[in-house]
């Protein structure tokens, strides 16, 4: 399981303790933020390790098409997500995205990255967060993604899908 951009480490340290059993790797860009992450780790004894790499770079290397499921919290709108997310993904893995209110119109608009980078037909399920109006993206990876993508580093903001 990869958690990407895991920022301060949520969700991927939670599930870390609630599943113990699971290969968690935590990918961030910042530095500071992986060594807190690793640190957080050690001290709680979770089975898991952090990654200082973009996404954009570490999908072009041995992370790709490795892991069956990743999730993604506030990392960026869906049709730039799936670009950065997809690679890493197995064919059958399977993309859970924590999404607040704007989900079914950043589904909306996702469409066109999901069918050129692998992805099948979202689910759009409630998160379960009392007091919040969040959501959970739901992706299955169907095929390949294009060994194109993602595209260097920033390009899939800059020039969504």
């Amino acid at each position: 399981m990869l958690d990407l951009g895991s920022g301060a480490g949520f969700p991927g340290l939670p599930l870390c303790v609630a599943r113990p059993d699971l290969d968690m790797t935590l990918l961030d860009s910042l530095k500071k933020r992986v060594d807190f992450l690793n640190e957080a780790a050690r001290r709680i004894g979770a089975h898991t390790h952090a990654v200082h790499a973009r996404a954009e770079e570490a999908a072009k290397g041995d992370m790709r098409e490795y892991y069956d499921v990743v999730t993604a919290r506030a990392v960026a709108r869906l049709n730039v997500l799936v670009e950065l997310a997809l690679p890493f993904l197995r064919v059958g893995g399977t993309l859970i995205a924590y999404k607040g209110p704007a989900a079914d119109e950043e589904l909306s608009q996702a469409g066109e990255a999901l069918r050129r980078l692998g992805g099948g037909e979202a689910r759009v399920l409630p998160a379960g967060v009392p007091g919040r109006d969040s959501r959970l993206i739901v992706v299955r990876k169907l095929r390949p993604t294009p060994r194109t993508f993602p595209r260097k580093p920033g390009e899939a903001t800059r020039k969504p899908l």
